[in-house]
């Protein structure tokens, strides 16, 4: 029964997270968080393995459509591989110093309220600001970096923060974004699970693992189908509500462990 309510979990998240191109990360870390399904590594390590697998399948369907300028791209998504391996440090060092599972879970639902909160505004006010078009490979490198490293640590894949970046360094579509998103999360997610297996796997069950596993799959092949059928204006509405409805489940997580 715990396999399965994650596995319906991870596929839910993932159809949203191939749709709209924030990998379904952002939205299973804090579910499993407030469900209480997962110790906060385990569920960082789960989660991170869906969601590799979930762009990695949506990314092979949309492989014809519209993409990013990937010579831009890539270099972001090696920063964020670099980053990545510092959240994933980071989230250890973190984790020791505290010693309690709910003040970790306190401090990442805080961090990732504040990113969403940002992320919704941009939503909101998005036709207001003017994207660059940015050819510089270090500020490319350093903004992967920075996105790889709260990434990493939320456990989250990229999200929404890696649509606002592509946005704002690019000026690119919902569409573009979401692959260049989806690319990004790959690569990065990558970089994170192979420093987690030569660090030291946090214990976990091997029906949830595959449950996780098949749900980033399964998502990943429905949500890319999707995309390719509706409109901008609707993957974007879907977005809007996602992001609402994960920034209401980071503050009932951020409330019960403060308590």
């Amino acid at each position: 029964m715990h396999a399965f309510i994650l596995f319906i979990i991870a596929i839910s998240a993932s159809v949203l997270g191939a749709l709209t191109g924030i990998g379904g990360g952002v939205i299973v870390k804090p579910v499993v968080d407030a469900a209480e399904l997962l110790p906060s590594a385990t569920a960082n390590f789960l989660c991170g393995c869906m969601v590799l697998s979930m762009s990695i399948v949506s990314m092979i369907r949309n492989r014809k459509a519209s993409k990013p300028p990937m010579k831009f791209v890539t270099p972001l998504a090696f920063g964020a591989a670099a980053g990545g391996v510092s959240g994933n440090l980071l989230f250890g060092l973190v984790k020791k110093a505290v010693g309690n599972d709910k003040l970790v879970v306190l401090v990442q639902a805080c961090i990732l309220l504040v990113l969403l909160a940002g992320a919704l505004l941009y939503s909101i006010f998005k036709k207001r600001i003017k994207g660059l078009h940015v050819k510089n490979i270090p500020v490319v490198l350093l903004s992967g970096i920075l996105l790889g490293l709260f990434s990493a640590f939320l456990g989250i894949g990229g999200g929404p923060i890696n649509l606002v970046l592509l946005y704002i360094l690019f000026s690119l579509g919902l569409k573009e974004t979401a692959f260049g998103s989806l690319f990004v999360i790959a690569v990065s997610q990558t970089a994170s699970l192979i420093l987690t297996i030569a660090m030291g796997i946090p214990s976990f069950n091997a029906y949830d693992l595959v449950a996780m596993i098949l749900g980033g799959v399964g998502g990943g092949l429905i949500g890319s189908t999707v995309l390719k059928r509706i409109s901008v204006n609707k993957a974007e509405m879907v977005y809007i509500v996602m992001i609402v409805a994960i920034i209401g489940i980071c503050i009932f997580n951020i409330v019960r462990s403060a308590l």
